[in-house]
C-alpha cells in the first residue's frame, strides 16, 4: 500500500514528502525524542496511507490520544446536579434572547454572569489584532459557557456569539454563589464542567498542531454531530464550511476539498449551513483507518 511519511514538524501551510525519510522506517518508528524537548508520549511522526486515513506511532507503540465528545450535551452542567440543585438552578436563572450573530460577551470584557443555552447555538472564539479568528466551540441547546470568569473573577477568555435565534438561561455572580454555599453538588458539577474544558482544549490544541486536515475534519465533525434518532437515519450539524475551516485551521478552500472528498466516499452530504451523515460508524473508520 503507498504510503506518504511526515515528520513531526509537518503540518499546516507545509507539504509533505511522498518519498520516504532518508533514515529507515523502523528507525524513524522507534526513535524516542528527547525528554526535555518534546513530552515522551507525543507521537514521533505520522504515515499517511492511500486511503488517506492517518495512523500514529511512537517510542512506545501505536497509540491514540483519547478524542472527547464536544457535543452541547456534554458541556451541561446540569448532567452533574442532583435533581433538588437542578431545580435551585432553573429557579434562579431568568431568560435572555439573543438575535443570529449578536455578541453576547467580547473576549476581555469582565464578566459576572454564565450561561446556558435553552434553544438556539453559540459560536465561541478568539480573535487577534492582525485579523486572525479561531472558532474554539460551536454550542446548542444545554450548552453552557462563561463559568471560567465566575470562578477566578477573570476577564472572559473568549468572544460569544449567538450563531441564531437564542433564548439563554442567564446566572449571575450572586445566585452563582448561593447555589455554590448552599448545594455542595453545584461546586462539584462546575469542577466538572471545567475539568471537561480543559480536556477539550488540550484535545483539540494536539489535534491542530500535529493532526492532517483531513484528520482534523473528521474528528470535529465525529465530535459534534449529535446522535442518530434511529438507525440509518440522517444525522445533521448547523455548521458552516467556513465555520468548520476556522476550527480546524484550514483554509476555506482546502476544508471544502476534503468536504468533497467525504462527499464522494458517500459519508457526508453538504447542504446551506449544514453538514449531514447517515453513517457516524464509517466516519468513524475513516478516522481509525479501517479502509476496507
Amino acid at each position: 500500500m503507498p504510503v506518504r511519511f511526515i515528520s513531526a514538524g509537518a503540518g499546516r501551510g507545509r507539504e509533505a514528502s511522498t518519498s520516504p525519510p532518508t533514515t529507515s522506517p523502523a528507525i524513524v518508528r522507534w526513535w524516542r525524542p528527547p525528554a526535555l524537548c518534546i513530552p515522551a508520549r507525543i507521537p514521533s511522526y505520522r504515515i499517511h496511507t492511500s486511503c488517506g486515513v492517518q495512523s500514529t506511532s511512537s517510542a512506545y507503540g501505536s497509540e491514540s490520544v483519547p478524542m472527547p465528545d464536544t457535543r452541547s450535551a456534554d458541556f451541561d452542567l446540569l448532567k452533574w446536579l442532583d435533581p433538588e440543585t437542578q431545580a435551585a438552578f432553573l429557579r434562579a436563572v431568568r431568560h435572555r434572547d439573543y438575535r443570529a450573530g449578536q455578541i453576547i460577551y467580547i473576549e476581555g470584557d469582565h464578566g459576572d454572569e454564565m450561561f446556558r443555552i435553552a434553544h438556539g447555538s453559540v459560536k465561541l472564539s478568539l480573535s487577534r489584532e492582525d485579523g486572525r479568528h479561531f472558532v474554539l466551540l460551536h454550542l446548542e441547546e444545554s450548552g453552557c459557557f462563561g463559568d471560567s470568569s465566575l470562578v477566578d473573577g477573570g476577564e472572559r477568555p473568549q468572544t460569544a456569539q449567538a450563531s441564531s435565534d437564542t433564548r439563554l438561561q442567564v446566572l449571575d455572580k450572586a445566585a452563582f454563589d448561593q447555589l455554590r454555599e448552599h448545594h455542595p453538588s453545584f461546586s462539584y458539577a462546575v469542577m466538572r464542567l471545567l475539568a471537561f474544558q480543559m480536556r477539550s482544549a488540550a484535545f483539540h490544541y494536539v489535534n491542530r498542531n500535529l493532526d492532517n486536515l483531513q484528520t482534523r475534519v473528521v474528528s470535529r465533525l465525529l465530535q459534534m454531530l449529535p446522535p442518530a434518532d434511529a438507525a440509518g437515519s440522517a444525522i445533521t450539524l448547523r455548521l458552516s464550511q467556513a465555520d468548520l475551516a476556522l476550527m480546524v485551521g484550514g483554509s476555506r478552500q482546502h476544508v471544502n476539498r476534503v468536504i468533497k472528498r467525504l462527499e464522494g466516499l458517500g459519508l457526508v452530504s453538504v447542504s446551506y449551513g449544514a453538514i449531514s451523515t447517515s453513517d457516524r460508524d464509517a466516519l468513524a473508520a475513516l478516522l481509525r483507518g479501517d479502509c476496507h
